[in-house]
């Protein structure tokens, strides 16, 4: 039996490609940016719902050769992606 690890990628790549889509327009990431001490990428929402207007991720996990089912892709949305850390203040 072989293990599949996914491919390690840099922390900043993932955050690079949310900021990215933020500053895509006015519509996106509603909210405003914070600085909340070991968090890389913080945003203060006015509203529980402008969670909507962040990026979701997809992740496509390839499928073992031989394989029935192939490529497997897991879609995350945005509510589940972020955590709300409204404890912090």
């Amino acid at each position: 039996m072989r293990a599949h690890l996914l491919p390690a990628c840099p922390p900043r790549s993932p955050l690079q490609a949310i900021d990215d889509y933020c500053r895509g327009g006015d519509l996106r990431c509603r909210g405003s940016r914070a600085t909340v001490r070991g968090e890389p990428l913080c945003y203060r929402l006015t509203d529980p719902a402008h969670i909507h207007t962040f990026p979701g991720i997809a992740l496509t996990l390839a499928g073992m050769p031989g394989s029935l089912t192939g490529d497997v892709t897991v879609d995350i949305p945005p509510d589940h992606l972020f955590i709300n850390m409204g404890w912090d203040g």
